[in-house]
């Protein structure tokens, strides 16, 4: 009874999944604006950063490791609640001793409103990430208020949340799910997998259950949710079905939500949204083309691509800057590599299918980033070494973004090395010790999270106490740890290799395989 009356009505009998969301971070917020043509409070002589003692709320941080990931690469000043003492607690940790700015809380968003009230606060970012499908709506109306009492002119809030018309035909299927859960009286990590057991033996009742047969998509959901149930996603389950309040919007009902707040819609945080021919046949972008009202013309490209979860960025006022300001300042922003090119696949998957990437436009990029040891380069020196023109440089670094090989650079301050240097530190000895969910290291390049493999992780942690380090005496490093937590390096077709000698035959190959990436890491900074 006691956990009803402190999470009304939210999923708490397990934590969730610990996951990042780079979108979430201040350089990339700045990035998707600046994109779509929005000026941005930057620090001096800085494309993107932040400006001088910015402020950040994140509501609902769940384990928190996109906040403490992001608090460890910036110098502001960092805030969040999540009302699940067990999340507060492990952010708390995590966060500890890497010496950066900020205040973690387990409380409720009527209790954070009667604090930052009495403490006066503003912030530059609120960020509430999924929260609203899973709130009543008493509390969603709170946060409505703490964004419009707290939220500092020229403020920007990123929201993301569970969306119409992509969730209209898997209602049923939570409903189904929801009330097995509520019946079974089962312990929450048994009731996921009883659930998922159980929605898949109703699909199967044919030829009588009309209902799953008119919603075929139910088959491939079930699929889904089995993938799920078997991987380190099990609790998403839990909390994406299982909550007593579980809310979908169409885009319009948030706009307007934020308007009472005092902001109005900017973009979506994905920069490849920006690219609609990417997501919408040309015949509807004419159509779209049409329509005049941006929160109808945004609405409609939702049932063209039938989005089920949308990203979105409000602003308290949005000045919009001219296109050679918008070019001039896209320009000065310098790119990075962040991960190898050597597999490097020149084609795309988007809504419309598959697309072929012109390797005479991305090689030389690629190129470029590569040299110098790896040293960030604008966006200005790509596009006059490529002999190209600007628009199609940002296309492709877009598309670089977002296929994951490149990201925003800033220069690394002394500061910020140590904060992401204290708080990797923390990461790594978890997965030494052990499996960690956490599989994300603080950059402090590119201001956000990298992810790694676990067998990765513990190199990079070898590598910081010796930047030396041979192949073999890497490879021997890695081994005595295996042997030591009882866990083996798996072969290519997934399975743990017991044979000692072919596990250090296997162990060495990865070694000397990492050793020549190795260099990128250091650039980045993850390496010291």
């Amino acid at each position: 009874m006691g956990a009803i009356q402190w999470s009304e009505g939210y999923f708490s009998e397990i934590n969730y999944p610990d996951n990042y969301t780079k979108e979430m971070s201040p350089l990339h917020i700045n990035f998707s604006l600046l994109l779509n043509g929005y000026d941005i409070k930057v620090s001096n002589n800085s494309a993107l950063l932040p400006q001088d003692g910015f402020s950040y709320l994140e509501l609902g941080f769940g384990l928190g490791s996109s906040l403490c990931i992001h608090a460890a690469c910036f110098e502001g000043r960092f805030m969040g609640t999540d009302f699940n003492p067990n999340h507060a607690l492990h952010a708390q940790k995590i966060i500890s001793e890497t010496n950066a700015k900020i205040e973690l809380f387990d409380y409720s968003f009527e209790e954070l409103y009667a604090y930052l009230t009495q403490q006066k606060e503003k912030f530059d970012y609120i960020i509430f990430h999924g929260v609203l499908s899973w709130i009543n709506a008493k509390n969603a109306q709170i946060i409505m208020k703490i964004v419009k009492d707290f939220l500092k002119v020229g403020g920007v809030v990123y929201c993301s949340y569970n969306c119409f018309p992509g969730w209209s035909s898997k209602m049923g299927a939570r409903e189904i799910l929801f009330l097995r859960h509520q019946t079974s009286n089962l312990h929450a990590q048994e009731s996921i997998q009883d659930a998922v057991n159980f929605f898949g033996d109703f699909i199967k009742a044919k030829p009588f259950n009309l209902y799953s047969e008119t919603n075929p998509i139910y088959k491939n959901l079930h699929q889904d949710l089995v993938n799920k149930s078997e991987s380190r996603l099990c609790n998403y389950i839990a909390h994406e079905y299982f909550n007593e309040e579980w809310n979908v919007f169409y885009f319009h009902q948030i706009a307007a939500m934020l308007e009472t707040a005092k902001c109005s819609f900017a973009c979506r945080a994905k920069p490849w949204s920006f690219y609609e021919d990417l997501h919408i046949a040309p015949e509807g972008i004419t159509f779209l083309n049409t329509i005049k009202d941006k929160i109808f013309r945004e609405q409609l490209k939702d049932f063209y691509t039938n989005e089920q979860f949308r990203v979105d960025l409000f602003c308290k006022g949005i000045q919009p800057l001219t296109r050679y300001e918008q070019e001039q300042r896209l320009s000065n922003i310098q790119f990075v590599l962040i991960k190898s090119t050597k597999n490097f696949e020149y084609t795309l998957n988007t809504p419309r299918g598959d697309a072929k990437l012109h390797e005479d436009i991305y090689a030389p990029i690629l190129e470029i980033l590569e040299e110098s040891s790896f040293k960030p380069k604008t966006m200005r020196e790509i596009a006059q070494r490529c002999n190209s023109d600007f628009s199609r440089v940002l296309n492709a670094i877009v598309i670089l973004m977002h296929k994951g090989v490149i990201a925003p650079a800033l220069e690394i301050t002394p500061k910020i090395k140590s904060q992401t240097a204290l708080y990797n530190k923390k990461i790594f000895q978890k997965h030494i010790d052990g499996f960690s969910e956490n599989s994300h290291l603080a950059c402090p390049m590119t201001a956000c999270g990298l992810a790694f493999a676990n067998i990765h992780i513990i190199m990079l942690k070898a590598l910081n106490e010796n930047n030396k380090i041979t192949a073999q005496e890497l490879s021997s490093y890695l081994c005595d740890i295996y042997y030591k937590t009882d866990r083996r390096i798996t072969s290519q077709d997934g399975k743990p290799i017991m044979d000692k000698a072919q596990h250090e035959k296997e162990a060495q190959r990865l070694s000397e395989e990492f050793l020549q990436i190795a260099p990128l890491y250091r650039a980045l900074g993850i390496i010291n």
